[in-house]
C-alpha cells in the first residue's frame, strides 16, 4: 500500500475493503524510522520501498536552540548547559560517525548534575554511562578519542557552588604524555589522513603501522592537527 502511494502513477488507493481513495495532488508521505541491528525491534526497510524516497538530510539544531531543550529538560544551569555543549560540538566535529542527540546530551546532564556538588569524577562518570557506552567495546580508538576530549573539557569547567566548596572538586584524570620510542612522527600518508579531517582513521593506522598505544597515537595525532590549525 505504501509503496502504492510513492510510486508517482496518480492512480486511486484501492483498500483491502474495496474502497477507491481518489489521487490528491497535494498528498505528501513523510516517514521517520530508526533502522538497523542497533535499534532492537526493527527491521532492514524494503528495497522496493526505499527506492521510492527521496532522503532529507538535516542538521544538528542550533546552539541556541539546545540550550533551550536542555533548560526545559534538565536542572543544570545556563553556564553548565554552554560546558556541556561546548564538549558535544567537539565530538561532533571530531569524532566521525558518532551521533550526539538532544536525548543523549538531556541523558548525559541528568546523570551527572548534582546542584550542591560538582566532580569532574561524576561528569565522566556519566560520560562513559551514557555516551561511551554506544561505542562498541572493540573501536579502542574511538573510545580512547571521546574520552580523551572528555576529560580535557571536563577539567575546565568550573565549580558552580560556593567558593568554599571549590577545594573539594576532583580533578579529572590526566592523559599520559610519554611518546612511543618507535617512531614519534607521522608518515605522509598518516599527515594527510588528518588533513582530510579524519583523526580517527589517522590514529589507527598510526597504531597499526608502528603498534604504538592509543593514547600515544591519539596524543600525537592531536598535536599535529593543532599545528596545522585544524584544532
Amino acid at each position: 500500500m505504501v509503496n502504492t502511494l510513492c510510486d508517482k502513477s496518480c492512480k486511486p488507493l484501492t483498500l483491502p475493503t474495496g474502497e477507491v481513495i481518489p489521487y490528491n495532488p497535494y498528498f505528501r508521505l513523510i516517514l521517520l524510522f530508526n533502522e538497523g541491528s542497533a535499534y532492537t525491534g526493527t527491521r532492514d526497510v524494503n528495497a522496493a520501498l526505499k527506492e521510492r524516497l527521496q532522503p532529507i538530510e538535516t542538521n544538528y539544531p542550533s546552539e541556541s536552540v539546545e540550550s533551550k531543550m536542555l533548560q526545559n529538560t534538565t536542572d543544570a544551569t545556563p553556564q553548565e548547559i554552554k560546558q556541556v555543549l561546548e564538549l558535544v560540538k567537539i565530538i561532533r566535529r571530531e569524532v566521525k560517525g558518532f551521533d550526539m542527540s538532544i536525548r543523549t546530551i538531556a541523558k548525559f546532564v541528568n546523570v551527572a548534575y548534582d546542584p550542591d556538588v560538582f566532580t569532574s569524577k561524576k561528569w565522566l562518570n556519566a560520560y562513559a554511562t551514557v555516551i561511551a557506552s554506544q561505542i562498541s567495546p572493540t573501536d579502542e580508538a574511538k573510545r580512547a578519542l571521546l574520552r580523551k576530549y572528555a576529560e580535557q573539557a571536563v577539567s575546565q569547567w568550573r565549580d558552580p557552588v560556593p567558593q568554599s566548596a571549590q577545594s573539594t572538586q576532583t580533578q579529572s584524570p590526566t592523559i599520559n604524555n610519554t611518546r612511543s620510542t618507535i617512531d614519534t612522527k607521522l608518515n605522509y600518508y598518516e599527515q594527510d589522513i588528518v588533513r582530510k579531517g579524519d583523526k580517527l582513521h589517522a590514529i589507527n593506522a598510526y597504531k597499526k603501522r608502528t603498534g604504538a598505544s592509543t593514547s600515544d597515537a591519539i596524543i600525537l595525532v592531536l598535536d599535529f592537527a593543532k599545528s596545522i590549525g585544524m584544532m
